[in-house]
C-alpha cells in the first residue's frame, strides 16, 4: 500500500487472486487499484503503466481498477514475486495546483503516457530530479526509485514519497544528497535504476515488463557543484533518453482488462482472438547498465520462428471488429459500424477496394486487409492511423506500395502474394516484420529506410535470380537484419557485404545493378558521376569523391577531385559541409561548423555514417553539391597522434616560448603529452636542455645564435604513447643589453631572505623581473644570477578520489632547478571545520576507510635547489567515495567432470559483500587472457555454484566473479580459471520416456536424457509387442526418428522404443528401453474428408471421395440428398451406395450426400454431410445404350432399341451400314428396320443413332455394331427345265436361298415316261425306266436322250459345306432331236439302207426345223418320206481343240468331241519352224506328248480326227501352236573361293553346278559362257562394295590394296539360246598381308665364313582370338583376352569404351586404359568394348582389334531394392555431407555432417535433421528437370554428386558402394521421363 499525505489521498493496492475455472489450468493474476476519496480527482499529469496502452484516469468516476493477467510457468506463488516488485516501483507522478481544483478534468484525456516498452531490453526507471526554492509556489511529486538487489528483486524498504508542499516534508521521507549551490538551493541527484529478473525464462522477451515515466513539459535544472559532477553526468544522460509524451498515443477506456501473453507470434495474420504485442522502445537503456548485459543461452535462440509484436489477446467487444469473409464492398457503407475505440479490426476475405472510411480508426493496432481488391493505390486514409502495429494486406492485388504512408508505430507488414514489382514506399521507422513472399518483384529500387527491419521475406519472386541478393539486402537494411527469407544470415553473405563501400545502398536503392564487390568501387563511382552528369560544373570531370576511413578522436579527410578540359582558364573553389547518420539511406544531419575538409568524429559518433557534399564554386556562382559516404566510424585505436606541431613566441633571449601540438587522440581520454626541448648549434647535433620537460621554454643567453628543437609525444590517460613529432625554430637572437647590479647595498637582510651574503648579479636582456617580498616589506631583485625564487602553480591532484586509490598530487614548478620541494596531505575535519595532516614527504597518498565521506588536501610547498621555501600552493580534492567491493582468493572447488556441480569460493573486500554475481565460461586455453576468448555458459548470477554442462567438455572452466554491495553498486570483476579441463562421462541415459497418445494416427515421441560427452549418432529402435513380456518385432520405417506416427497396424499392440547412445568418438553405451503402459487403441471411426465428385450434369456418375480414418473401415451408410433452389433437401429413394447416377429428375436441383462412418465392430462415428454440388444441369443429348433386336441371320427382319438421356428427346435419326470385312461402309436404309440379304451375310450391320434435344441441340451420335451376319439354313427355292433338244446345252433355272452358294449336287435322270407327283419327288436310280446320265449343272442331250424326258434332282449346299433337302423337277416335253442335213442324197442313201428299222416315225416340215410325232407305229406326212429316229444322228465334230503343257517336257492335247458316240478318234503332233514349216511328228498318235531334242526353239500343234462309235470320221482340227519350246534355264547351285585371303596369294571362283540330271544336261549340251566379277569394301566397312572393272576372269591375285578388304566374286552362266542364269557370288574373308621376308647382308667380321644368313622380319603385329571375361553384371570386373602374333609384343594399347546397345555410337572412357576394368553403376544398360592396338617392341603398330560385352545387367541384390524402392514411390537415405564443399575439394573425415537424402518421384531434397534445440531444414531441392543429373566419382566408391543445376549442387558420402549404387539407380529411376533411354528399360523394369 503505497499512500501520499495529501488533501486527497489516492492510495495503491494490490491483490493476489488465484482461481480455476472448469478445464482450465490454474491461473494467477494482479488487481492493480487506485481509489480517490475526492468529490473529484485532482488534475493528473501524467500516469505511468506498465502495459501498453496506457490507462489514464477518467474523468467523472472516483474509482479506477486496472486488471492484470500473467501466465505463470511455476508451480507457487513465489513465481509472482519478481512480477509484484516491478509493480511495487511504479512511479506516479501528481502535479497538484490549486487553480486547477476549481476546472473541469475532461482534458485529463488528452493528456496520455508514453508506452515505453521493449520485448528484449527494459528502459530504465528515472526518478526526476528536482530543484527546491524557497517560494512554496509549486509542489511536485518526486518519484524515487529503490535501488535493486543483486538478485534482480527489489529490496524490502519503507521508504515513501510525499508531495513536496510548502509544508514540511514528512519524516518519512528519505534524505537525498545534497550539495550547495551556487545560488544556495540544494540539488538532488537523479537516481536510475533498472530493474532485471535474474531468473530468465523461455517467456523473457514477452513477459517482463518495465515502464519509463515521461516527463513534465518544465525542464529541471540541476545545481552546479564540482562534487556532483557525477550524478550531473548521470542526471543529463538519463533525461536525453526518454521522450515527451505522445500526441498520437490514444487513449482507452479506464475499465478495459488487458491480458499479456509472453509466448511468440508466428508472422501470420492474426487470429480472431487477436494477438498479443509489445511495443518496442526505440530507447537505450542508460550508461550504468552497460556491464549488465544478458547473455543469451540456445534456449532463447530459435531461428525457426518470426516473433510478432504482442498485443492484448483477450480485447473486449468494443475494442474488436471482425468482418472476415463477409463479403464487404465498402467500409462507409451501410452495417459498418467502426468507431475510434477500435484497436483490432479484421476484414480479410471481403472485396473491399477502397480504404474509404478507414480515417475513424485512429486508434487501431491490427488491421487485417488481407485477401480483398486492393490494386495498389489509395492508402493515404492510413495515415490516421497512427498507433497501428499490424498490417496485413496479402493475397490482393496490390501493384505498388508508393501511396502507403509513413506509420510511426508499424513494427509488422505483409504484402504477401500480390503483384508488387518493387518495395518502393515511405519509411517505416519501427518496421520490425517485412513479408513480400510471391509477387513480381524484380528490382530493389526504391527500397525504404527501414532503419530496425529484422525479418526480410521475399520469396517466390524473380529478384531471387538476382546473385547475392541476401548481401544487397544487407546493405539495404543494415545490421538489423536478423533473418533473410525465414533463415539465418549466412556467414558468407554477412562478409561479402562488407565489401562493398558504404554508398553502395544508396545506388542500388536509385537503380544500380549489383555486381561483384571486386568491380563495385569503380561501378558504383559510374554510376554516381551519370546521376551527377547534368550538374556537375561545365568544363570539369569528377575524377574522385571519397572519404577516408573514419576512427573515433582521428582525423577524417575527405576527397575530391575536379579534372579540368583543355581551354579551360576558369578554377574551382570547393566548399564542404559534414553530416552524419545511423544508416547510409537516413536522413543525415547536419554536423554544425564541420565545413573543412577534415573532420575528426567524436565518440558519439561511433558506428555512424560520415557524409560530405563539395560544394564547388565557380567564380561567385554555386553549383549543385556532390557527396561521399564513408564507411561506420569505427572505435578509436586509442593510440593518439600529433596533428600539428608549431612553437608559438618571440625568438628573443629572455622571452617565453610556447610549444603547440594539435592531437588527435584516437579513441583515448587526452592526457598531458611528454615534451622536451633540445637545443641545435649551427652544424652540429641537438643536446637535450636538462630540465626543459614542459610545453613553456623560457630562452637564456645559452639560446643565443642556436635553433631549439621541441619534442612532443602525445599520451592518454591510459598511458598509450603515440609518436613522437618535432619542429624545429629558427636561431635565438639577442634580448637587450646586459647590466650590472650592486647587492652589497642592500644591507643584511637581504642575506637572509637570499641565504647568502655574496655579490650576486643576474644577466637579463629584458625588463628587470621583481618581486615583492613579504619579510622585507620592500622590492628586492630576483636574486642572485637572476634565478627567481621557487613558486608553484597549477597545483592538482590526479587520481579517482575513491577509497583504496594511490592519488597523485602535481604542480608546475618555477624558479630555478627544484630542489627537495615539500609534500603535505591533510584531511577534512568536520568537528573542528579545518584540516588534521595525515601525510607528509610524498606526492602519493593512498586513501583509507577514514578518508571517505571527506575532503583530501594536497600542499605544496617548493623549494630550489639551494634549499630556497617558496609560496605554498594547495588544492582539496572531490569528497572521497566508499571503494567499490573487490574480491581476492579466488578458487573453483568441485570435480570437474560432465554434470557435477562445481562451486566458487574467495574473499570480499570493499565494503560488505551482498548478493556478488558470477557468470561462468569456458575457454581452450589454459591461462586467462581475457573475456573475448571466453565462450559463456550461464548469465550473471547470484549463485555460485554451476553444473557442468556438455559443452564445456574438454575446456578449461573460467568463472568471473563480481562483487557487490547491499546498495548494488558493483567491483571490479576478477576471474579464476580451473587447473584442467572438464572430463566427459561415459555415454548413458538418465531417462528415458515416451509421450502422447496411444491411439491410432497418434504420434508418439521419445525424449530422453544424456549425458556422456559429445553425443554422436545414437541408434533409435521402435517395436511392436503383442504382449509387453514378448520380444518385439522392429518397425523398420521408424528406426532412427525420435517420433512415430501409430499405423493402424499397431492396433492392439503394445509399442516400445529402444535408445542406445552413442558419442561422437564412437563409444556406445547401454541401451535402454521404454516401453508403452497400454495398448494402441483404434480411433474413433470418422471423416476428414467427404467430397461429392463429378460433373453436375445429368448422365453423370457421382462419387462420393471420402477419407476414413479410425480402424478397420466396416459398411459405412451413405444417403444421397436432393434439394431444390428454396433449400428444400429431399432424399433420394434407393441411393444408398457411394455412386450416384444424375437422371432426368435431378435437373435443376442440388446434390449432396451424407455418410456415416462404421468401423468394421460397427462402431459408429459422426454422420458427415458434404457440400451440395449443382445445380444439375441437363446433359448433351446421349444415347447411352444402343441394342440390336432380331437375329443376326440373313433374311431377318433386324430393328433397334435406344436409350435416350439429356433433357427431353426431340426427333432423333438414325442410320444403317453395311460393314465389310475390310473396313468399308456401305449406308443402307434409314428405315425403322433391315432385311438382312445375301450381301449382309459375312458382314456386319451398324446402326448409328444420333440423339436430339427438343430444343435442337444435337449430341454425340452413338453406334453400334452387330456380330457377323450368319446364312440361312440352305433352301432351293424353285427348280425348273428349259425345252430339251438334242446337242443342245441345258441349263436349269434354279433360285437359291440361304448364304452364299457352293456348287449344289446335281443328278440328271433320263426316263421314257413323265413323272408326276410322289415318285417324281422320290426320284432315284433304283426306279425302273429311270437312269442316270449327268452329274452336272448343265447337261448337252444326246440321242439317247431324244424322245425321252430328263429329271433333275437339286441338292443345294452352302460354301461351308451344308446341304439343303433336294429339290427334284422334269422337263415338260421330251426331248427333241437336233438339227440335221435333209439332203435328198442323204434321204436316198438312207431308204436304200438295210439300217432302216420299224420304230416310231417322224413327220418332218418342209421348213425342217422340227418334228412332231403324230402317234402311232408309222404316220405319213404327205410328200415327205418316212425316216427312222437313228437316222437322224449328228456328224462327228470337235471344236474348242488347245495345248496345255503338263510339266516344262510333257503337253497334253484336248477338245470337245460333238456328233454322236464318240470312237477312237484320232490324234497327231506337229512342229511348227521359225519359218513357218509345219512338220507331222511320227509316232506321236496320243492325246499328250514328250518333247524331244528336235522340238527345242520349234513350236508345238495338236491334230484332232473326231471318229464316231459307228466309225464315222469327222474332219481334222488343229490347236493353236504352242510357245517356243526351250530347254530348263540354267542354274548355279553356289560359289567357292580357293586360295588364302592373303596379300600376294591368288583367289579362285568356282561355279558349282548342281546335281540335278536335267540340270547337268543342260549344263553339257546348252552351255555357252560363265562370266566373273569382282568387288571389293572398304578397309573395315563390308558393305561399301565398288567394282573392280577389269577383273572378269575367275581368279584375281591379291595386292597390298586389298590388305583388310573384303573381295566378292559374282558368277552368271548363259546358255546358247541367250538366257542367263541369276547371279551367284561369294565373300572372302578380310583379306591379311602376307609374310615378308628380308635378308640382310652380315659383315665377315662378325659373321665367320664371310657368308650372309636371312633373317625374316616377322609380319605386322595382329591380335586373334580377342574376347572379354566377365560376369556382365556392373559391379564385376572384365578383363580383355586375346592371342598376339607378329614378334615380341611392345607396349599395346588398350582402350575401353561404352556403347549403348543397338547404336553404332562409342563413348570413350578416360583414363581407363588397362587390361582390367572395374564396371559400375554408369555402365548399366551398356555394352563394354575394348580396342586393342598391337604394338610390337619396335613400335610397330598392327590393325585395331575390337570386342565387346552383352549389356551389362545391374546386380541381382541391387536391382531386388532398386525395384521396391521406385515401387513406394519415396524414399529416405542416410548420408555425409561436406561442411565447407565450396571450399575443399576433397572430403575429410572431420568436416562431414549427417544429412537426410529425400527421393520421390518428383523431386530430390538434402535435409539437415534436427537436433534437441532446433528443427530439420531444407538445404537443397530440385525437380529431375535437365540439367539435373547424378554423377560418379571413379577414384571413390563411396561419393556421388546429385546437381539439380548450375549453382545448386551437393557431395554426398556413404557408407558402402551398395548404397550408392542403390542411390544413383533410384534417382536416375525417378528422374527416367527426362532421359532419352529409360533406366526401367535397362533395369528390365516393366512400367
Amino acid at each position: 500500500k503505497l499512500e501520499f499525505d495529501s488533501p486527497t489521498t489516492p492510495f495503491l493496492k494490490f491483490h493476489l487472486i488465484r482461481g480455476k475455472e472448469k478445464g482450465k489450468k490454474a491461473s494467477r493474476g494482479i488487481e492493480y487499484s487506485r481509489v480517490c476519496h475526492c468529490p473529484t480527482v485532482p488534475h493528473t499529469d501524467t500516469l505511468f503503466s506498465l502495459f501498453n496502452p496506457p490507462f489514464p484516469w477518467k474523468s467523472n468516476s472516483t474509482e479506477l481498477r486496472l486488471s492484470f493477467f500473467l501466465s505463470i510457468s511455476a508451480s507457487d506463488l513465489l513465481s509472482l514475486i519478481p512480477i509484484i516488485s516491478v509493480l511495487l516501483f511504479l512511479l506516479v507522478k501528481l502535479e497538484m495546483d490549486d487553480n486547477a481544483k476549481s476546472q473541469l478534468v475532461d482534458e485529463e484525456t488528452s493528456q496520455t503516457a508514453v508506452p515505453m516498452m521493449a520485448r528484449n531490453k527494459k528502459p530504465a526507471l528515472t526518478a526526476t530530479s528536482v530543484r527546491r526554492t524557497g517560494t512554496p509556489q509549486s509542489s511536485t511529486a518526486v518519484p524515487v526509485t529503490n535501488r535493486r538487489s543483486s538478485t534482480g528483486h527489489s529490496e524490502k524498504t519503507d521508504k515513501q514519497l510525499q508531495p513536496v508542499s510548502a509544508a514540511p516534508l514528512r519524516k518519512s521521507l528519505p534524505e537525498l544528497a545534497t550539495s550547495k549551490n551556487p545560488d544556495g538551493s540544494k540539488g538532488m541527484r537523479t537516481i536510475t535504476r533498472t530493474p532485471t529478473s535474474s531468473r530468465p525464462t523461455k517467456n523473457d522477451s514477452a513477459t517482463k515488463l518495465s515502464a519509463s515515466p515521461a516527463l513534465h513539459s518544465s525542464t529541471t535544472k540541476f545545481g552546479s557543484s564540482s562534487v556532483d559532477t557525477t550524478a550531473r553526468t548521470m542526471s543529463k544522460k538519463s533525461v536525453s533518453k526518454i521522450g515527451t509524451p505522445s500526441a498520437q498515443t490514444p487513449s482507452v477506456k479506464s475499465d478495459l482488462n488487458r491480458v499479456v501473453k509472453g509466448s511468440s507470434t508466428l508472422a501470420r495474420s492474426p487470429s480472431s482472438s487477436g494477438s498479443s504485442s509489445l511495443s518496442k522502445s526505440r530507447d537505450r537503456s542508460s550508461s550504468s547498465l552497460s556491464n549488465r548485459k544478458k547473455v543469451a543461452t540456445p534456449e532463447h535462440q530459435d531461428s525457426r520462428f518470426v516473433p510478432l509484436p504482442q498485443l492484448e489477446v483477450n480485447a473486449g467487444d468494443d475494442v474488436r471488429l471482425d468482418l472476415r469473409g463477409r463479403k464487404i464492398h465498402r467500409l462507409n457503407g451501410s452495417g459498418m459500424n467502426l468507431s475510434q475505440n477500435l484497436e483490432f479490426v479484421y476484414l480479410r476475405d471481403n472485396l473491399l477496394s477502397s480504404l474509404e472510411g478507414i480515417e475513424v480508426l485512429t486508434r487501431v493496432k491490427v488491421l487485417d486487409l488481407s485477401f480483398n481488391d486492393f490494386k495498389g493505390h489509395g492508402f493515404e486514409p492510413l495515415g490516421n492511423c497512427q498507433v497501428l502495429q499490424q498490417l496485413y494486406l496479402a493475397g490482393n492485388q496490390i501493384t505498388s506500395l508508393s501511396t502507403l504512408p509513413e506509420l510511426p508505430c508499424l513494427e509488422f507488414l505483409s504484402v504477401a502474394q500480390n503483384k508488387l514489382k518493387s518495395l518502393s514506399m515511405a519509411s517505416q521507422p519501427r518496421l520490425q516484420v517485412l513479408a513480400a513472399s510471391k509477387n513480381k518483384i524484380s528490382s530493389l529500387k526504391g527500397f525504404p529506410h527501414l532503419p530496425v527491419l529484422e525479418h526480410l521475406r521475399v520469396e517466390e519472386n524473380p529478384i531471387l535470380r538476382m546473385r547475392h541478393l541476401e548481401a544487397a539486402s544487407i546493405l539495404l537494411v543494415g545490421p538489423t537484419l536478423k533473418k533473410f527469407n525465414d533463415k539465418d544470415l549466412t556467414k558468407e553473405e554477412v562478409a561479402l557485404a562488407k565489401r562493398y563501400p558504404a554508398h553502395t545502398a544508396l545506388c542500388i536503392k536509385n537503380g544500380w545493378e549489383f555486381c561483384l564487390p571486386e568491380i563495385a568501387l569503380e561501378s558504383t563511382f559510374h554510376f554516381l558521376i551519370e546521376h551527377w552528369k547534368d550538374q556537375l560544373p561545365p568544363g570539369f570531370q569528377l575524377q574522385e569523391a571519397s572519404i577516408d576511413p573514419p576512427f573515433e578522436g582521428d582525423a577524417c579527410r575527405c576527397h575530391f577531385i575536379f579534372l579540368k578540359d583543355h581551354g579551360i582558364d576558369s578554377n574551382l573553389v570547393l566548399k564542404y559541409q559534414w553530416y552524419i547518420g545511423e544508416r547510409t539511406l537516413s536522413s543525415f544531419k547536419v554536423i554544425p561548423d564541420a565545413i573543412s575538409e577534415v573532420y575528426i568524429p567524436s565518440c558519439d559518433d561511433v558506428g555512424k555514417y560520415l557524409k560530405v557534399e563539395c560544394i564547388p564554386v565557380s567564380g561567385e556562382t554555386e553549383l549543385p553539391p556532390v557527396f561521399a559516404i564513408s564507411s561506420p566510424v569505427s572505435p578509436g585505436t586509442g593510440c593518439p597522434k600529433v596533428l600539428n606541431l608549431n612553437v608559438s613566441g618571440d625568438l628573443v633571449e629572455g622571452n617565453v616560448i610556447r610549444g603547440c601540438a594539435e592531437v588527435a587522440w584516437c579513441g583515448g581520454t587526452p592526457g598531458k603529452g611528454v615534451a622536451s626541448w633540445l637545443r641545435r648549434k649551427w652544424n652540429s647535433t641537438p643536446v637535450v636542455i636538462a630540465g626543459a620537460e614542459e610545453e613553456q621554454y623560457q630562452l637564456f643567453i645559452d639560446d643565443v645564435d642556436s635553433s631549439l628543437v621541441f619534442m612532443y609525444t602525445p599520451m592518454t590517460m591510459e598511458g598509450m604513447k603515440g609518436e613522437p613529432q618535432y619542429s624545429i625554430t629558427d636561431f635565438i637572437k639577442a634580448g637587450w643589453p646586459r647590466f650590472e647590479l650592486d647587492w652589497a647595498g642592500l644591507g643584511e637582510g637581504f642575506s637572509e631572505v637570499s641565504g647568502e651574503g655574496d655579490e650576486c648579479q643576474r644577466e637579463t636582456g629584458g625588463a628587470r623581473d621583481v618581486e615583492r617580498n613579504t619579510k622585507l616589506g620592500e622590492w628586492w631583485p630576483l636574486g642572485k644570477g637572476g634565478v627567481a625564487p621557487p613558486s608553484v602553480s597549477n597545483v592538482q591532484i590526479i587520481g579517482d578520489c575513491v577509497e583504496g586509490n594511490t592519488i597523485k598530487g602535481a604542480g608546475t614548478y618555477f624558479g630555478g632547478q627544484e630542489g627537495p620541494s615539500k609534500y603535505e596531505w591533510l584531511r577534512e575535519n568536520k568537528d573542528s571545520r579545518g584540516y588534521d595532516l595525515v601525510l607528509s614527504g610524498t606526492a602519493e597518498y593512498s586513501l583509507t576507510k577514514d578518508d571517505v565521506g571527506n575532503h583530501v588536501a594536497f600542499r605544496y610547498i617548493p623549494v630550489n635547489f639551494e634549499g630556497r621555501e617558496g609560496e605554498p600552493s594547495s588544492v582539496d580534492s572531490n569528497i572521497i567515495k566508499q571503494a567499490p567491493p573487490r574480491v581476492i582468493n579466488l578458487r573453483i572447488i568441485g570435480e570437474l567432470r560432465e554434470g557435477s556441480k562445481v562451486t566458487i569460493t574467495g574473499t570480499v573486500t570493499g565494503g560488505t559483500e551482498s548478493a556478488s554475481r558470477v557468470q561462468w565460461f569456458k575457454s581452450s586455453y589454459s591461462s586467462f587472457s581475457g573475456e573475448n576468448g571466453l565462450e559463456a555458459l550461464s548469465m550473471s548470477k547470484i549463485a555460485k555454484a554451476i553444473r557442468i554442462p556438455l559443452g564445456a567438455v574438454g575446456h578449461y572452466i573460467v568463472a568471473k566473479f563480481t562483487p557487490m554491495t547491499p546498495d548494488g553498486e558493483a567491483g571490479e570483476p576478477a576471474y579464476v580459471i580451473s587447473e584442467r579441463t572438464v572430463e566427459t562421462l561415459p555415454p548413458s541415459l538418465n531417462f528415458l520416456s515416451i509421450t502422447g497418445d496411444y491411439a491410432e494416427g497418434e504420434m508418439l515421441t521419445a525424449s530422453y536424457g544424456y549425458i556422456g560427452g559429445h553425443e554422436g549418432k545414437s541408434i533409435y529402435s521402435w517395436y511392436l509387442h503383442e504382449v509387453e513380456t514378448a520380444s518385439g518385432t522392429l518397425v523398420h520405417e521408424a528406426s532412427g526418428h525420435l517420433q512415430y506416427r501409430i499405423p493402424k497396424t499397431a492396433i492392439g499392440k503394445f509399442v516400445s522404443f529402444k535408445c542406445t547412445p552413442a558419442r561422437d568418438d564412437g563409444t556406445i553405451g547401454e541401451p535402454r528401453i521404454c516401453i508403452g503402459q497400454e495398448r494402441v487403441r483404434a480411433g474413433t471411426p470418422r471423416l476428414t474428408f467427404l467430397q461429392v465428385s463429378g460433373k453436375s450434369i445429368e448422365g453423370s456418375t457421382l462419387i462420393a471421395d471420402k477419407i476414413y480414418w479410425g480402424g478397420d473401415e466396416g459398411d459405412s451408410v451413405f444417403r444421397w440428398f436432393r434439394t431444390n433452389s428454396e433449400g428444400k433437401q429431399t432424399e433420394i429413394n434407393g441411393a444408398t451406395t457411394s455412386m450416384y447416377s444424375l437422371s432426368i429428375d435431378d435437373i435443376g436441383f442440388f446434390v449432396s450426400v451424407s455418410c456415416e462412418p462404421v468401423r468394421s465392430d460397427w462402431a459408429r462415428g459422426p454422420t458427415v454431410l458434404s457440400e451440395q454440388l449443382g445445380p444439375v444441369l441437363p446433359g448433351l443429348p446421349t444415347c447411352e445404350e444402343l441394342t440390336f433386336e432380331g437375329s443376326m441371320i440373313e433374311g431377318e427382319r433386324l430393328s433397334f432399341s435406344a436409350s435416350y438421356s439429356g433433357g427431353t428427346r426431340g426427333n432423333c435419326w438414325h442410320e444403317w451400314f453395311r460393314v465389310r470385312k475390310n473396313g468399308d461402309k456401305e449406308k443402307l436404309s434409314v428405315h425403322d428396320c433391315l432385311v438382312l440379304a445375301l450381301d449382309d451375310v459375312g458382314c456386319c450391320i451398324e446402326v448409328t443413332f444420333t440423339p436430339v434435344r427438343n430444343d435442337g441441340i444435337i449430341g454425340i451420335p452413338k453406334s453400334v455394331i452387330s456380330d457377323v451376319i450368319m446364312p440361312a439354313d440352305p433352301v432351293g427355292l424353285e427348280l425348273t427345265l428349259p425345252s430339251c433338244c438334242e446337242a443342245e446345252e441345258v441349263i436349269p433355272f434354279k433360285r437359291y436361298f440361304g448364304g452364299k452358294e457352293s456348287e449344289g449336287e446335281f443328278i440328271w435322270y433320263r426316263t421314257k415316261d413323265k413323272l408326276e407327283g410322289n415318285v417324281l419327288s422320290s426320284l432315284s436310280d433304283g426306279c425302273a425306266n429311270i437312269s442316270i446320265c449327268g452329274r452336272d449343272l448343265a447337261y448337252t442331250p444326246c440321242l439317247d436322250d431324244v424322245g425321252g424326258y430328263l429329271a433333275l434332282q437339286w441338292v443345294p449346299i452352302r460354301e461351308d459345306g451344308k446341304l439343303g433337302k433336294p429339290l427334284n423337277t422334269i422337263c415338260s416335253d421330251p426331248v427333241t432331236p437336233g438339227k440335221f442335213d435333209w439332203s435328198v442324197q442323204r434321204v436316198a442313201e438312207w431308204l436304200v439302207s438295210d439300217v432302216a428299222k420299224e420304230d416310231q416315225c417322224w413327220a418332218v416340215d418342209r421348213d425342217w426345223t422340227g418334228a412332231e410325232k403324230r402317234g402311232g407305229d408309222r404316220c405319213c406326212v404327205s410328200k415327205l418320206p418316212i425316216l427312222t429316229w437313228k437316222t437322224l444322228t449328228a456328224h462327228p465334230a470337235v471344236t474348242e481343240v488347245h495345248v496345255r503343257d503338263l510339266d516344262i517336257s510333257t503337253y497334253s492335247g484336248e477338245g470337245q468331241y460333238f456328233g454322236g458316240h464318240e470312237g477312237s478318234s484320232l490324234f497327231s503332233w506337229y512342229r511348227e519352224s521359225n519359218e513357218g514349216t509345219l512338220t507331222l511328228i511320227n509316232g506321236a498318235n496320243s492325246q499328250t506328248y514328250e518333247v524331244v531334242d528336235p522340238d527345242y526353239n520349234c513350236r508345238l500343234l495338236f491334230g484332232y480326227t473326231p471318229v464316231r462309235s459307228d466309225s464315222v470320221v469327222g474332219d481334222l482340227q488343229l490347236s493353236d501352236p504352242t510357245d517356243v519350246i526351250l530347254p530348263e534355264p540354267l542354274k548355279i547351285e553356289m560359289v567357292a573361293l580357293t586360295g588364302k585371303a592373303e596379300e600376294r596369294d591368288v583367289l579362285t571362283a568356282v561355279a558349282v553346278i548342281p546335281e540335278g540330271e536335267r540340270q547337268q544336261v543342260v549344263w553339257s549340251q546348252y552351255k555357252k559362257d560363265v562370266l566373273y566379277q569382282w568387288y571389293s569394301s572398304d578397309p573395315g566397312d563390308a558393305n561399301s562394295l565398288k567394282v573392280l572393272s577389269s577383273q572378269h576372269s575367275c581368279s584375281y591375285k591379291l595386292c597390298f590394296e586389298d590388305i583388310s578388304c573384303i573381295l566378292r566374286c559374282e558368277c552368271i552362266v548363259t546358255d546358247v539360246f541367250g538366257r542367263s542364269s541369276e547371279p551367284v557370288f561369294a565373300d572372302s574373308t578380310p583379306i591379311l598381308p602376307g609374310i615378308v621376308l628380308r635378308y640382310a647382308a652380315v659383315s665377315a667380321l662378325n659373321f665367320p665364313g664371310n657368308r650372309f644368313d636371312s633373317f625374316p622380319v616377322k609380319g605386322v603385329p595382329r591380335i586373334d582370338k580377342l574376347e572379354i571375361e566377365g560376369r556382365g553384371f556392373h559391379t564385376n570386373l572384365y578383363a580383355v583376352r586375346g592371342v598376339y602374333s607378329g614378334g615380341k609384343e611392345g607396349k599395346s594399347r588398350i582402350q575401353w569404351l561404352r556403347s549403348m546397345v543397338g547404336s553404332p555410337d562409342l563413348i570413350s572412357l578416360p583414363g581407363e586404359t588397362g587390361r582390367m576394368y572395374e564396371a559400375n553403376v554408369d555402365d548399366v544398360g551398356y555394352r563394354l568394348v575394348a580396342v586393342y592396338t598391337p604394338v610390337r617392341e619396335d613400335g610397330i603398330e598392327g590393325r585395331p582389334v575390337s570386342a565387346s560385352t552383352e549389356a551389362i545387367a545391374v546386380e541381382p541384390d541391387v536391382l531386388e531394392e532398386v525395384r521396391k524402392k521406385l515401387d513406394l514411390g519415396s524414399v529416405k537415405f542416410e548420408v555425409l555431407c561436406d561442411k565447407a564443399p565450396s571450399s575443399k575439394k576433397v572430403f575429410e573425415v572431420g568436416g562431414l555432417e549427417r544429412r537426410i537424402l529425400e527421393i520421390n518421384r518428383k523431386r530430390v531434397k538434402v535435409v539437415k535433421p534436427g537436433s534437441k534445440t532446433s528443427f530439420p531444414t531444407t538445404e537443397m531441392r530440385g525437380t529431375y528437370a535437365p540439367p539435373f543429373h547424378a554423377e560418379l566419382f571413379r577414384n571413390d566408391q563411396h561419393r556421388l554428386r546429385i546437381v539439380v543445376d548450375g549453382e545448386h549442387e551437393v557431395d554426398i558420402m556413404v557408407h558402402t558402394r551398395h548404397l550408392r549404387d542403390v542411390i544413383v539407380l533410384v534417382v536416375r529411376g525417378f528422374a527416367q521421363k527426362f532421359n532419352s533411354v529409360s533406366l526401367n528399360s535397362l533395369l528390365q523394369i516393366e512400367s
